[in-house]
Formats: C-alpha cells, structure tokens, sequence
C-alpha cells in the first residue's frame, strides 16, 4: 500500500512540475508556461526601454508550482535589521532561519542560500514578480533538524515540499498561517507529536501529505473544513482515536489515505457523502463494526482497502466487486440481495442506468427508451406477461461507454445480445449473477480487462460470443465446456495453467535491469542483488507468491536503456522508472505486461517513436511519457485503451497530426500533448471525451479553427490551446464549459470578437485571449465572472471603451488590456478592484484624466497607463499605493506639476513620467524613493533647480531630466549617488560648473552643456 501512495505522490509532483497555469500557482500540469520576455512590455516608449521594465512585464502565469523569480537586473534594496512583515526581505529572513533549523550546511544542495542573489536563485525556491517566496522545495535534500515556527511568514507561499528528508519536531502551529497553501508535502520524515488542527485553517490547500512519519493523537475534526482538499494522506504514522465524520465534509475529495495507523471506532457513515472520492484506503488499523452501506454510493469510488482491521457485518453489495479479493483477508460474507426477485420498476430502473451508461442519446434506434411505454416496447427489449425483462438485444445500434453493473439486476433476463457497437471498459461481474441468463454477445466491441470468474455462474448459460475485443488475462476453464463459444480466437490461456512463471523468473529479470541501467551507480540500491526476497530490495514490492507486482525506481540515478526482459515481469500492475537518465527507445515488448495498470517513463532521455504496441495494455490507465524525446506520430492505436484515464505526452518531438481515435478514450480525465511539433487541425472528435478535465495542447504548430465540438467537454477545468496558428473565430459553444477555471488561448490568430457566451464561465480564474487578432469591444458581461483573478487581452483589435462592469471583478488580480484600440476614459469603477496588483492599459488610444480612484488599489504592484491621450494632472492619490514598483505614465498629454505624494512610494522600482506636458519644480520629495533605479523624467517642461535631494536615491542606476527648462548648479551630491550608470540632463539652461565627481558617472551627455568641472 505505501509503495502504492509513493506513486501517487509521484504523479502529482510530476504533474506538479509540468503543468503550467495561470496564477502564482497545476497539472497537469505539465511543462512550464514561462511568457516571452515581451509579453505584455511597452512596445514604443518614444526613447529607452529599460530591460528592467522588459523583465518586470512578463505576463503572470500560474502553475500548480511557480516558477517565477525576481528580476535579475534589479538590484534589492538593502534589508533593514528588522524586516517588515509581508516583504522580500521578511521572506530572506525566514529562508535563513530555515536554513539554520534545518543544517543547511549539511543539505544535499544550497546553490545560493544565504548569499546576495534573488531569493527565486536560491534552490528549491520559486517566486512571483514580485520576488515573494511562492515554492519551497526540498524534497530528498538531506535537511535534519525541525521546521521552525518563522516558515509561518512565508505569506505567499503555495507550495511546500520538505518530504523524504530527516526532519525531526512537531509541525509548527504557525504553518496555520499560511492561506495561500495549496500543497503541503512533509512525508517521510521523523516528525512527531500531533497534527496541528491550525492546517484546517488552509482553505485553499489541495494536497496534504504527511505519510511515514511518527505523528500520534487524533485526526483533528478542523481538518473536515478544507474543502477544496483533493488527497489527504495520513498514512503509516501511530494517529489513533476515530475516524473524524467531519471529513465527510471534503467536497473535492479523490483520495483519502489512513493505512498503518492506530485509527478505531467505527467506519464513519458520512464519508458516503464524498462524491469525488476514487481511493478509500484504511486497512492495518483497529476499526471495528460494519462496512456503511453509505460507501456503495460513492459514484467515483474505484479502489477500496479495508483489510487487517476488526470489521464485523457483511459486505454491501455494491462494495463486492471492489473488495472481492478482500474477502477471505475480511473474513466477511457478502451481503445477500434483498430476497425479493425485483418487479417492473427495478428492471425499469436497470434498463434507465444502462440507456445512460452507454451514451443512449448518441444509439442510432432508441425508440420508446426512457418513456412511460411498456418495456417491451422499448427498441431491442423483450418482456415476459408479467412485464419483466427477459432480451435486451441492441446489436449494432452505436453503443458507447461502459456495461453498468446494474444489468445485473435484470433477474428473468435469458439473451443479452449487445454486439458490434463501441462498449469500453471490463465486462461486469454483476452479469454472474443473471442466473436465468442463456445467451451473452458481447462480440466486436472495445471491451477490456479480464474475464470475469463470475461469468462461470449462470447455471443456464449455453452461449458465449466475447471475440473481436481486447481482453486478456485468462479464461476461466469451465467457458470452454460451453456448448456455443468463441474464445479461440481471444488467445488468451486456459486459467488453469496461468502464472506458471515464478519469483525466480523475476530475480532474474530485476537483475538484468540492473546491469543493463548501471546499478552500481544508483542513488539507492539496498539489498539489490543480494540473497534477500526480492520484495525487500529497494522499490520493488511483491505478491504473496513473491512475484513483482510494483518496480518503483523514479529519481535513482539509472542510466542506459530499458531492457527488454522487463515484459518477462508478468504480475507487475505499476512500473515507476521516471526522473532518470534512460535512453534510447521503448521497448514495444512491455505491451505483454497484461496487468500493467501505470506506467511512468517521464523525464528521461528516451528518443524515438511511441510503440503503437502499448495500445495492447488493456488494463493501463495512466501512461506519462513526457519530457523525453520521443519522435514521430502518436499512434492512433492508444485510442483502444479504454481505461487510460491520463495521457500526458508533453514535451517532447511529436510530430504529424493528433489523430481522432484519442476521441474514443471514454475515461479520459487528462490529456497532455502540448510542447511538441504537432500539427494540422484539433481533431472535432477530441469532443467525445466527456470524462476529460484538462486538455493541454499548446506550443505547438496545429492550425485551423477551434472545432465547436469542444463545447462539449462539461467536465473541463482547464483548456490551454495557447501558442499555435489556430485561426478563426472563438466558438461560442466554449461558453458551455461551466467548469472552466484556466481558458488559455493566447498566441494564435483568433479574429472576429470576444464572444458575450464566455461570460457563462462563471467558475473562470483565468482568461488568456492575449496576442491574437480579435476585434470588437471588450463585453461588459466579462463583468460577471466574478471569481477572474487574471483577464489577459493584450496585443489584440480590440477598440471601444473600457467596461465600467471590469469593476465588480473583485477577485481580479492582473488586468491586461494595452496594445489594442480602445477609448475613451479609464472607468473609475477600477479603483474598486481591491486585489488588483497589475494594471496594464499602455498603448491603447485612452483619453481623460486618471482617475483619482486609482489610488485606492492598496494592493497594486505595477501600473502601464503609458502611450495614451490622457490629460490633466497626475492625481496625488497615487500616493497612497504604498505597495507600487513600476509606474508608467510616460507618452501622454498629462500637465500640471508633478505630485509630492509619490515620494511616498518608497518600493518603486521604476518611475517614468517621460513625453508629456509636466511643470513646475521636481518635488525634492522624490529624494526618497529609496528603491528606484530608473526615474524617467525627460521632455517634459520642469523647471526650477535640481533638487540636491535626489542624492538621496542610493538604488537609482538610470537619471534622465534632460530636455525641460531646468536652471540652477547641477548639485554635487548627484556625484554621490553610489549605483548611477546613466545621466542625462543636456537641453537644459544650467548655470555654473558640474561636480568632479560626475566624471565617474559610465554614461552622461554632460559634454552637450558646455560647462566646466568644478576645481
């Protein structure tokens, strides 16, 4: 079971890594989104363009880990003994004190702690833009010591992974602090004493990984209010008490993991209430009492593990076939059937889930299905004259999906005859219990997995017709008795002699791979090649007859190809060998791995094609390839894995077109094919995966329209279609994914106008139209999306005014609208975006005055109003946005003196007021904007002296004031300023001679004034 988690874990921090999304925040993800370096940048200031503006305007992404750092050129104001809370330099602090609880000095890897570089420099760390800490990652790292309270500081932080290190200590209360946690990984460590219920205060923490380490106590109640958790893994640690029935509360709930602990008390009944919820693991524990029949409900459940506790009852019959290779370690009976033999409406009932489990609107005859007609009127259904269901019979009639357990219900049915359509997924071993049953046909179709024991049941049964799908594993040896059958031609062996191979045969497979991928130089290798059972040697894990059932080897240090003796290990289910240095190709033998169920070979050196004999693994549901660099087409023949519920082929050299057949994939949830060379049209039937929750095609070369088939993915969370040569109009049937959160479509050649139905995406964060062709005006139904915390159209046609409605996006956090059309004023309403940090509104055709509410936007970090026709004075409520680092107002008509006020934005970085229409004296207040290193002030009409102020500006590295009507002396402490690259005042009516030490100054224009040195 751990081995199993590890896995898991492993997926997540692989998509983790690969994924990219919109805010400081994956998936799927899966490869980096990282925005080219003139996304959204001021494309035509009249003069310079500060490679420091270049930097700070790339486009804020986010992936499920960020990955942004601080500017390199920007040079950090210098930290104050006592940092101010909620600031690169109260992040600094906190990072070194971590450094010093954890002996760094001992860690595996610390390129750059504790020295000068930007925090997002520093291993194991990621920022924003603003340089806040986002990501600590430390996995694997050789930290010791405890976690100390001060990563409570750490305000920003989304992601953290301290897990399989020597860590020691409770977890720090203050972790409670952190709001912005998504992931939480800490597993396989020491840690000890409670889990502290100040976790349950991170409303927005999605994974929560504390296995294998020592904590003790109950399972804090809080723990029940994250519901946006999706795995919560408690496992292997001495937790003791009950199961907490708050946890019936985890909404979004996929996998929940409380193996190998101390845990008693009964089952609670609430966790029936856990609809998303696919992994229920509680087995090595002392609970006690019934199974609830509450757990049969669960709609996603898909793996259940309740052995090696003091269970009492009987099995649900909903749980059986989940737990029909528990039963003797449970020691309990399966639950009979209620002793009545059904009625019309329990048929009626059966007929209704299968009409919806097998696409029945999609069927080409469905006549009187699902209406208050007889059944036996019912296209293809045959009664009895009592009313009950004796033949369902719907050969050829476009079937699709998978068989419903609930025809098992079917009590009186004889003939069930469902041949020739496209039906996926295993046969049910409900149907063994049709004991009436004589005729199953279930020939021609997609159906996969083993055949079912049960189906020797039947006491009845005469024929069996089950060719022409790819099933495998065995076949029960009493089929072949039948008197009409076609079980010839599925090749698969007689049950009675499978398995002959042996644990030996294995040893001898385990070590080839070793030489083969130079074992000697593994990370870990315990116990390899030695005399212990093989299940003791590092990452493997066996059955009860000592065969290899899971090879967990990802990150270890292999080298060289895979061997092709892997197919030899017949029982593996999960083959984990990413993260490693393997190269050259698959090999197309590891399609005889039968019960292969996962297979991981991401991030290695692997080159060549995609064997198209991988679609022979009937049993795989999630296949991950990415970052290697495998070429050529993506065989069309993966579209026969029924299961697969994860495809993730990014980032690699695929080439040629994505072909339809991936529509056929009913189980899909996540579809990765994006950082390749594909090309030609996104095939319409990719609109077919109605299980699919992310799709990722970008940077790649597809063309043609967005097919409106798209519409149809209900389930979607993500669609990032970005940086392709997709052309066209933006289908309006994208506003019927009400699922949405992320909708990249940037980089492309969209045209035509925004459509009003995206303002149906109400679960949207994200909207990424940037950098594409679209006209039109910006909708004022974007307004309603009220959960947006990025809209992104830069670099578009776009004309008109800018929606007042912008304003009731309370979420909003990034705003950009420059390089388009658009006119008239900037509505005031903005000012009431309290979460805004970047507004971006530079090369439009704007007019107006700026409005003073602007000055409300606490939380603004960069402010573009550049290349505009905007007017009037600069509002002094500017002043009040104490958090501002770039301000940009250069290329307008603006007039009237500069504000006193911004000398209070102390945390500027750039401030360039350049080409207007400015008066008056430069306010000596700007003396203190202690961070600045670019201040932009030319041609303008200044005037008065230089304020000798400006000596205080100890960042500035660029001072431009030339072309205004300046006067006086040029003060002396200008030759003082200790960073100053570039001066340049010329055009200016100076009087007197200029400091000596201006001479140091690497770049001036000081000779166009004529004046002398001063002696």
């Amino acid at each position: 079971m751990s081995t199993r988690l590890t896995a898991l874990l492993a997926v997540i921090v692989l998509a983790v890594l690969a994924i990219a999304t919109f805010v400081a925040a994956p998936d799927e993800p899966e490869p980096d989104q990282t925005p080219s370096p003139s996304a959204g940048t001021p494309r035509s200031t009249p003069t310079v363009t500060p490679a420091a503006r270049e930097t700070a305007s790339a486009v804020p992404t986010a992936t499920p880990v960020p990955r942004e750092t601080a500017p390199a050129n920007v040079t950090a104001a210098s930290t104050p003994p006592e940092p101010a809370p909620g600031s690169v330099a109260s992040d600094r602090a906190a990072l070194v004190a971590f450094f010093e609880a954890t002996w760094g000095v001992n860690w595996g890897r610390s390129t750059n702690w504790l020295s000068d570089s930007p925090l997002g420099e520093w291993h194991g760390v990621s920022t924003d833009g603003d340089g806040r800490v986002t990501s600590l990652h430390l996995d694997a790292n050789g930290l010791s010591g405890s976690i100390p309270a001060e990563v409570g500081r750490l305000a920003n932080l989304e992601s953290l992974n301290l897990g399989a290190n020597r860590l020691s200590g409770s977890i720090p209360v203050e972790l409670g602090l952190l709001t912005n946690l998504r992931w939480l990984w800490l597993h396989e460590n020491q840690l000890s004493g409670p889990i502290p219920a100040e976790l349950g205060r991170l409303t927005n923490l999605e994974m929560l990984f504390l296995p294998k380490n020592d904590f003790s106590g109950p399972i804090p109640t809080e723990l029940g209010g994250l519901t946006r958790l999706n795995w919560l893994v408690l496992d292997s640690n001495d937790l003791s008490g009950p199961i907490p029935p708050e946890l019936g509360g985890l909404a979004s709930l996929e996998l929940l993991a409380l193996y190998r602990n101390r845990l008693n008390g009964p089952i609670p009944a609430e966790l029936g209430r856990l609809t998303s919820l696919r992994n229920l693991w509680v087995s090595n524990n002392g609970l006690s009492g019934e199974i609830p029949a509450e757990l049969a409900d669960l709609p996603n459940l898909e793996s259940i593990d309740l052995r090696d506790n003091r269970l009492t009852g009987c099995i649900p019959v909903g749980l059986q076939h989940l737990l029909e290779d528990q039963a003797a370690d449970l020691d309990l009976p399966f639950c009979k059937p209620e002793p009545a033999q059904g009625s019309v409406a329990s048929d009626r009932a059966a007929l209704v889930a299968f009409f919806e489990a097998t696409w029945g609107v999609n069927w080409r005859d469905s006549t009187n299905w699902l209406t208050d007609r007889p059944l036996g009127e019912w296209v293809g259904v045959s009664t009895d004259s009592d009313g009950r269901v004796t033949g369902l019979s719907l050969e050829s009639n476009g079937l699709s999906g998978a068989l419903p357990a609930e025809l098992g219900a079917l009590a009186r049915l004889e003939w069930l005859d469902l041949g020739y359509n496209h039906l996926s997924g295993p046969i049910p071993p409900a149907l063994g219990d049709l004991t009436s049953l004589v005729r199953l046909a279930l020939a021609s179709n997609e159906l996969t997995g083993a055949i079912p024991p049960q189906l020797e049941m039947p006491p009845h049964l005469r024929e069996l017709y089950l060719s022409g799908n790819p099933l495998s594993g065995c076949i029960p040896v009493s089929l072949w008795e039948l008197p009409n059958h076609d079980l010839h031609p599925l090749r698969l062996p007689s049950c009675a002699v499978a398995g002959a191979a042996s644990s030996i045969d294995d040893r001898a497979v385990l070590v080839a791979l070793y030489e083969a991928t130079n074992g000697a130089r593994w990370a870990t290798r315990t116990n390899w090649v030695t005399d212990r059972p093989i299940g003791e040697w590092y990452g493997v894990r066996t059955d009860d007859e000592g065969r290899v059932t899971e090879l967990q080897l990802h990150s270890n240090g292999l080298n060289g190809p895979i061997p092709v003796e892997l197919s030899r290990l017949a029982n593996i289910e999960r083959l984990w060998l990413h993260g490693n240095q393997l190269s050259g190709p698959i090999p197309a033998e590891l399609s005889g791995l039968a019960n292969l169920i996962t297979l991981y070979l991401s991030d290695n050196d692997l080159s060549g094609p995609i064997p198209r004999e991988l679609a022979q693994l009937s049993n795989l549901k999630e296949l991950f390839l990415y970052k290697n660099r495998l070429s050529g087409p993506i065989p069309p023949e993966l579209g026969r894995l029924g299961d697969l519920t994860w495809l993730s082929l990014g980032s690699n050299e695929l080439s040629g077109a994505i072909p339809p057949d991936l529509g056929r994939l009913a189980r899909l949830e996540r579809l990765f094919l994006n950082d390749n060379e594909l090309s030609g049209p996104i095939p319409a039937a990719l609109g077919d995966l109605r299980s699919l929750r992310w799709l990722s095609l970008e940077a790649n070369e597809l063309s043609g329209p967005i097919p409106p088939e798209l519409g149809r993915l209900v389930r979607l969370e993500t669609l990032s279609l970005q940086v392709n040569q997709l052309s066209g109009p933006i289908p309006p049937e994208l506003g019927r994914l009400t699922h949405l959160w992320y909708l990249r479509l940037r980089l492309n050649s969209l045209d035509g106008p925004i459509p009003l139905e995206l303002s149906n995406l109400t679960n949207l964060r994200g909207l990424d139209l940037a950098e594409n062709e679209l006209s039109a005006s910006i909708p004022p139904e974007l307004g309603r999306l009220a959960l947006l915390e990025g809209l992104y159209l830069f670099d578009n046609r776009l004309s008109g005014p800018i929606p007042a409605e912008l304003g009731n996006l309370a979420n909003l956090r990034w705003l950009y609208l420059n390089g388009n059309g658009l006119s008239g004023p900037i509505p005031p309403e903005l000012g009431g975006l309290a979460n805004l940090q970047d507004l971006r509104l530079f090369e439009n055709e704007l007019n107006g005055q700026i409005p003073a509410a602007l000055g409300n936007l606490a939380n603004l970090r960069s402010l573009y109003l550049s290349s505009n026709e905007l007017s009037g004075r600069i509002p002094g409520t500017l002043g009040k946005l104490t958090n501002l680092t770039w301000l940009e107002l250069d290329g307008n008509r603006l007039s009237g003196p500069i504000p006193a006020e911004i000398g209070s934005l102390t945390r500027l970085r750039t401030l360039n007021l350049e080409f207007n229409q400015l008066s008056g004296p430069i306010p000596p207040e700007l003396g203190r904007l202690g961070s600045v290193a670019w201040l932009i002030l030319h041609s303008n009409q200044l005037s008065g002296p230089i304020p000798p102020e400006l000596g205080g500006l100890t960042s500035v590295e660029r001072l431009d004031l030339y072309n205004n009507q300046l006067s006086g002396s040029v003060p002396a402490e200008l030759g003082g300023l200790p960073n100053i690259e570039t001066l340049f005042i010329r055009d200016n009516p100076f009087t007197g001679c200029l400091p000596g030490a201006l001479r140091e100054i690497p770049s001036t224009d000081l000779a166009h004034l004529g004046l002398p040195y001063c002696e």
